[in-house]
């Protein structure tokens, strides 16, 4: 018990399909939590976001968000491990921005502190929706040029459009071999997501990390999305929820109930005696 990790994703994973979390999950992961077991998350969410969703749940252990550049601890929201570009890498991506015409979203952190830049683009379902759903969120800052949206230090860029408008750049990304790339339709907008970050970043290389700070042996996760399938690789076991795309149900020790059964938390239930 003390010497493995449990790491689950959210969103499609712990999380319901109306992005929320059942009371029947909160008490059986929160029991296991109380006797020692080391529990936390994996998220491509903000720790912002991320902690509306889960309300109730009594975490102990520092969280993984966006996708590996961040292990937080999740009261304080200091950091354990945060991986950042250099102004050589934001200066490259910048140009590659202008030449295909691209207004991404950027993230930025001092200390505790995150700040979201974006131009508001009315013809873009998928950021408009994504930009709605955080309107009271005080880190959002509306800007008008490109060039405002690199402040700061920056750790990840997000593009939100139709498939064939981030096709070329994610190319030429992925080419150059300089990024962290996830490449994917968001299941909630039905529109396509470009999420770049530094240099081998991904959920593997946060859960390692944390593996070594907590100095675990084992490593159990949960997951259904592409994002999840690098902690696949390093898990020593790894569950895909039913409603998981294929590829991640490819590489699982076994496949268990969907999100929307509260596969987790049963899985702890049964397993965990």
């Amino acid at each position: 018990m003390k010497n493995t990790l449990y790491v689950t994703d959210l969103d499609g994973t712990l999380l319901k399909d109306n992005q929320s979390i059942s009371k029947y999950s909160v008490d059986i992961i929160n029991s296991y939590i109380e006797k020692g077991y080391l529990f936390t998350f994996a998220t491509a969410r903000s720790l912002y976001s991320a902690k509306k969703l889960i309300n109730g749940l009594q975490l102990r252990l520092p969280v993984i968000v966006y996708n590996g550049c961040h292990i937080l601890n999740p009261e304080s929201f200091e950091s354990v491990s945060s991986e950042f570009f250099t102004k050589q890498e934001c200066d490259y991506l910048y140009q590659l921005f202008k030449k295909y015409r691209k207004q991404p979203i950027v993230y930025s952190r001092n200390k505790t502190i995150e700040k979201v830049y974006y131009i508001a683009d009315q013809q873009n379902i998928g950021l408009m929706h994504y930009i709605d759903s955080r309107r009271n969120d005080k880190r959002f800052e509306r800007k008008k040029q490109l060039k405002e949206l690199m402040q700061g230090d920056i750790f990840y860029f997000t593009l939100i459009a139709n498939k064939e408008d981030l096709f070329d750049l994610y190319q030429t990304l992925k080419q150059s071999q300089r990024f962290s790339l996830v490449y994917y339709l968001e299941s909630y907008t039905n529109q396509y997501w470009l999420e770049i970050m530094p240099t081998l970043v991904n959920k593997a290389t946060a859960i390692q990390k944390l593996k070594n700070i907590l100095q675990c042996d084992t490593v159990v996760c949960f997951g259904d999305d592409i994002n999840d399938l690098e902690m696949f690789d390093i898990a020593d076991y790894k569950y895909a929820v039913a409603n998981a795309k294929e590829q991640v149900k490819e590489k699982a020790t076994a496949i268990i109930k969907s999100n929307n059964d509260d596969a987790v938390a049963n899985w702890m239930k049964e397993h965990l005696k």
